[in-house]
């Protein structure tokens, strides 16, 4: 095992056990948005794209290897549409591509079907257009950006994360020490974004992009094209952070095994269908969108967040009107929970 690995294979079950307890989920988030009209949720998944930019910042400055910017892309019909039909698969799922695999560790087994579906969508789209180009490769404005632009940016940064510390230690429930807030069954979301936005940063500096469904993606298409280059050690990371994921449920007691047969297993296998059409087109699921390509400034990374987001809300109100039943998140400081 080589030094990267040896320091990345943690790092990823640490931010797995992180995710779990953060409830991380593109669905409750937009779900939090149409039932009270607040963006807590939100707000944290922006505070992880700030804190990864950071860390992509400071290995820029400090180095001038400005590499984190280079694979960036424009924007084209092909990512706004998979973006969108990423949201729809996430909705009708019922969880994006983290909160899939949160499911699956407490114990939902049914949950393998979306990985399943997702796992499909990405075969099909790759065997039927081998010669998709969905997006063109370039460079971010930050890949020739003087020093001192970088360096302005970083400050500004850093006085945020050093403000945000602070607020989070001083804010702490009172008389909790470091093992008691380590070990709490839920994160409060500005935390959870702290440590998802470093943890994600640095992987990506030592691995790349190492995201999951970027992960299945490239397996699956150097299946379809052997010319494709694929690192095992993405998938080592998947089974790390997946690791992670299971370590925190069984120490919550969250885990509760569902063997029954449910009616919903052909909404998990459509959607996760949808995801890997999406993930294709994007390219990446929402975890890329988030922890590599909207703070790696890639000029397609927020128009497509956007389309995602739609097709969510849109299929929500949609299962709503049908059903008369709708997903609800509360989130009191700054700490948010779900009801089905």
């Amino acid at each position: 095992m080589d030094s990267l690995t040896f320091v990345s294979l943690p790092l990823a079950l640490i931010l797995g056990f992180v995710i779990h307890r953060s409830g991380l989920c593109m669905v409750r988030t937009v779900a939090e948005n149409l039932a009270s009209h607040k963006a807590t949720r939100l707000a944290g998944i922006l505070k992880s794209v700030l804190w990864v930019l950071t860390i992509l910042l400071v290995w820029a400055f400090f180095t001038t290897d400005t590499s984190p910017f280079n694979e960036n892309h424009t924007i084209t019909y092909f990512t706004i549409i998979g973006g969108f039909l990423f949201g729809v698969g996430a909705a009708l799922n019922g969880g994006c591509a983290f909160s899939t695999l949160g499911h699956l560790a407490n114990g939902n087994v049914w949950m393998l079907t979306t990985l399943v579906g997702f796992s499909l969508g990405i075969a099909g789209m790759t065997f039927a257009f081998p010669n998709l180009m969905s997006v063109h490769i370039q460079p971010s404005m930050l890949t020739h950006a003087p020093p001192y632009l970088l360096a302005i940016l970083l400050l500004l940064l850093g006085l945020l994360l050093i403000l945000e510390i602070y607020r989070l230690w001083t804010s702490r429930a009172k008389n909790s020490n470091f093992r008691q807030l380590l070990f709490s069954k839920r994160y409060r979301q500005s935390t959870s974004s702290l440590l998802i936005g470093f943890g994600g940063g640095v992987l990506y500096l030592l691995q790349g992009n190492w995201t999951y469904t970027f992960m299945l993606k490239s397996r699956i298409k150097a299946i379809a094209l052997p010319h494709d280059p694929f690192k095992l050690i993405h998938l080592y990371l998947f089974f790390a952070l997946f690791l992670g994921m299971v370590i925190s449920a069984m120490m919550k007691k969250s885990v509760v095994l569902k063997l029954k047969p449910t009616k919903r297993w052909g909404e998990y296998f459509v959607g996760g269908a949808l995801m890997g059409i999406g993930a294709v087109l994007i390219p990446g699921g929402n975890d890329t969108l988030i922890l590599k390509s909207m703070p790696g400034l890639s000029l397609h990374a927020i128009p497509t967040f956007f389309a995602l987001l739609c097709g969510v809300a849109i299929t929500l109100r949609v299962r709503r009107s049908i059903s008369g039943k709708a997903l609800k998140v509360v989130c009191t400081d700054d700490v948010c929970r779900a009801d089905k």
